[in-house]
């Protein structure tokens, strides 16, 4: 059985998700699983930029910096990443909102063009994430090694209900990604100690193509799986179809 999985084009995906929501640990799990996760590839700030700007030249994709690039080369840049990934090797990113050209909707759109699967990170408890980010922003700390960026007037710019009122906008968005698998893993199950283990191994399977939703999706979408509405293909299932 898993020399047949083993067998089988590795899958591209992306990671759709928000700041605080244990993305970076996340990405860190399936890279110790075997899955290659680039963190925050299209983030023009990151210090993987210089990932980004190596694709383009590789690509002859004519930007100067990582923001024009992404902004007026977005459909190229991701051709060009996902086909440098190794046939072997499930490759994909996460990648927050303000990662993306405006509007979201179509950048969505010709990204989960060429991403076979989608995984919808969230933290549900919408207080905590907000303390969280708050905090980060007043303080600095990311959870890196380096400082990061600083915002003491981050609350009065963004209240707690203009905060849960934007982000239920945006996972909205990321759940109306139609025609691709599309996985929910929450905060919770990715961090706590009981279930962590149990959602990275369902995350890794999704990514290699061996979950799909229990119940017939409706028409036109391909439907969601999370951790209690799946089903794990058999072998000949999988290779077949």
């Amino acid at each position: 059985m898993l020399a047949c999985y083993a067998s089988i084009a590795a899958l591209p995906y992306v990671i759709l998700t928000e700041a605080r929501s244990a993305s970076s640990f996340f990405c860190e799990e399936l890279i110790r699983h075997g899955i290659i996760c680039d963190f925050e590839f299209l983030a023009p700030k990151q210090g993987n930029a210089s990932h980004l700007m190596r694709l383009c030249r590789r690509a002859h994709i004519p930007c100067s910096n990582p923001r024009s690039c992404v902004h007026g080369f977005l459909p190229r840049i991701l051709d060009a990443y996902y086909s440098s990934c190794s046939a072997s090797t499930s490759c994909g990113f996460k990648l927050f909102p303000s990662h993306l050209p405006i509007p979201m909707e179509k950048s969505l759109d010709i990204l989960v063009q060429r991403a076979r699967r989608v995984i919808v990170l969230e933290r549900p408890n919408s207080t905590s994430q907000y303390a969280s980010l708050a905090k980060a922003y007043e303080t600095g700390d990311w959870g890196f090694a380096k400082p990061g960026y600083r915002d003491s007037n981050f609350r009065a710019k963004l209240s707690f209900d203009e905060f849960v009122e934007r982000k239920s906008s945006v996972y909205a968005t990321y759940r109306n990604a139609l025609n691709v698998p599309l996985m929910n893993v929450n905060f919770e199950d990715a961090t706590g100690q009981s279930s962590i283990e149990r959602a990275v191994n369902l995350t890794v399977k999704f990514i290699r193509g061996r979950l799909q939703p229990r119940s017939r999706p409706a028409s036109g979408c391909m439907g969601h799986v999370d951790t209690e509405t799946y089903e794990e293909l058999g072998c000949e299932k999988y290779v077949n179809g």
